[in-house]
């Protein structure tokens, strides 16, 4: 039976046979590239690359783009390759955080290394979530996650006081 007999819609919009294999081609690319991790493992364990060297203020902004890749792959494992991997110790939401890339496959990988130097205009965060493809959500807050010493000597140190702390230098950028 030839297939224009069957009703398919897409024949209607698509009648020429060589118009509509480049339509179900380009719809086969779209599918991979969405749910081929997916489709070759059967689990949203995706396992996630974040490659941001650079300095510990743009490397801290990481922390809102790891949360919501953990809000929307809540079973992914997330490493991180940075010159401080210390930022990310005792972040509940990264697997691993070092210097250097051994080499190990991941499904994803982003690399946010001059995401924002180009666009210094524009927040260092959105910079990173489109390198991500989203949008973030409303929630930026940077993550930090003192461990029991770190938090104790921050409360010998400071009291219950509440504290402002600015950097204002040595950097490349104008303050």
């Amino acid at each position: 039976k030839d297939l224009q007999d069957w009703g398919v819609e897409t024949l209607k919009i698509y009648p020429d046979r060589a118009e509509l294999a480049r339509f179900q081609e380009a719809n086969h690319t779209a599918l991979r590239k969405r749910w081929g991790v997916y489709l070759r493992r059967r689990d949203f364990n995706y396992q996630v690359l974040l490659d941001r060297k650079g300095a510990t203020g743009d490397v801290l902004f990481l922390t809102p783009i790891i949360k919501e890749l953990r809000y929307r792959w809540p079973a992914s494992e997330i490493t991180v390759v940075s010159d401080f991997p210390e930022i990310f110790r005792d972040n509940p939401d990264v697997r691993l955080a070092i210097k250097r890339h051994t080499g190990e496959p991941f499904d994803y990988s982003f690399d946010f290394n001059l995401a924002y130097e180009n666009q210094p205009q524009r927040e260092i965060v959105q910079c990173y979530a489109e390198v991500c493809g989203f949008q973030l959500s409303a929630d930026w807050t940077l993550g930090l996650y003192p461990n029991a010493d770190e938090e104790r000597y921050a409360h010998q140190t400071m009291g219950d006081s509440n504290w402002a702390v600015l950097h204002l230098g040595p950097t490349a950028w104008n303050g």
